[in-house]
């Protein structure tokens, strides 16, 4: 394609290596993620008014940070699927990039065992003046919202779901993944845990699964080298092994600067300037452009309307 000529080449290593942050961002646990953490395990009803009423501007921030992480995030693992999708239209390098460097067909792994996008939990409930509460599973939908799910719908899979699925089903089927994706006993041992989650139910729903499934049976009688001995690759059918170099993204490094992009006092004091003479200075009472919009909405576009009443203070 024509994309992939003159900097094409260089966008696409770049979106490989966004989509790869944010799956290992969706697939470390939450003891360790507190975006993930926000979403898994939501304060009550009763905790989150008092965090709200009790909460700094800073944190207001820092809370809408974590939320756009989050959604971001899931967005980036759509955009994975659909790069594995086209996988046979990408150079080499890029293929290379997505299996040998990132290792996709692992990263897929933790997003299926513990879903980012499903949680359960304990809500309140009154019945007579009676305070009890329930268990319920709630789901990460289409309109970027949790909503609850009956335990009779837990099998049906939402687009969320599917993403991570589908895009096994290209990485483990496609020609030019398999020939170029090297296997030893860890890759196999992971990718193998994945079997169990593939029944009927799913296969319904998903029927390109059977052939991800029918990919793990044979997968399992084949042998295949130890850690650190090599890797094994279907094209070749022997162990291979060699030191290869490693590209480096020069988008990113020229957006966040070379010398910087691994300091995080740098961003920490990036963060702090913006803080200090854009945000702490801004209210919803003060911002022009948040007035702006609000008057579009509600007053339609064109109104010269210049008070909001007793919601402009």
């Amino acid at each position: 394609p024509a994309f992939l000529e003159g900097d094409g080449d260089q966008f696409l290593l770049s979106l490989v290596d966004y989509c790869a942050r944010h799956l290992v961002f969706l697939g470390t646990p939450e003891g360790a993620n507190t975006a993930l953490r926000r979403q898994k395990s939501p304060l009550s009803a009763a905790n989150l008014s008092t965090y709200l009423a009790t909460r700094s501007r800073l944190d207001e921030v820092q809370d809408s940070v974590y939320d756009e992480s989050y959604k971001t995030a899931v967005a980036a693992a759509s955009l994975s699927r659909y790069l594995c999708e086209n996988s046979s239209d990408l150079p080499a390098s890029i293929v290379s990039r997505m299996l040998e460097v990132h290792d996709w067909p692992l990263l897929m792994v933790p997003l299926i065992e513990e879903p980012p996008w499903t949680r359960r939990r304990q809500v309140e409930q009154k019945v007579d003046d009676l305070t009890t509460t329930k268990i319920v599973w709630e789901k990460f939908n289409d309109n970027n919202e949790w909503s609850e799910v009956f335990p009779k719908d837990l099998l049906v899979l939402t687009k969320a779901e599917a993403q991570p699925w589908l895009a096994l089903f290209h990485l483990t089927t496609s020609k030019v993944c398999r020939e170029s994706y090297g296997l030893d006993e860890f890759r196999k041992a992971q990718l193998m845990r994945l079997r169990r989650y593939i029944h009927e139910a799913l296969t319904d729903q998903l029927p390109v699964l059977q052939e991800v499934a029918r990919y793990l049976d044979e997968l399992s009688i084949l042998g295949v080298p130890v850690v650190g001995g090599g890797v094994h690759r279907p094209s070749s059918n022997a162990s291979s092994s060699g030191l290869l170099l490693q590209r480096v993204d020069s988008l990113r490094e020229i957006v966040i600067g070379h010398k910087n992009i691994h300091d995080d006092d740098h961003l920490d004091s990036i963060v702090k300037l913006q803080w200090d003479e854009i945000y702490s200075h801004v209210t919803d009472s003060t911002d022009i452009e948040l007035k702006r919009v609000a008057l579009e909405v509600y007053d339609g576009p064109g109104s010269d309307g210049d008070e909001f009443g007793e919601y402009s203070h």
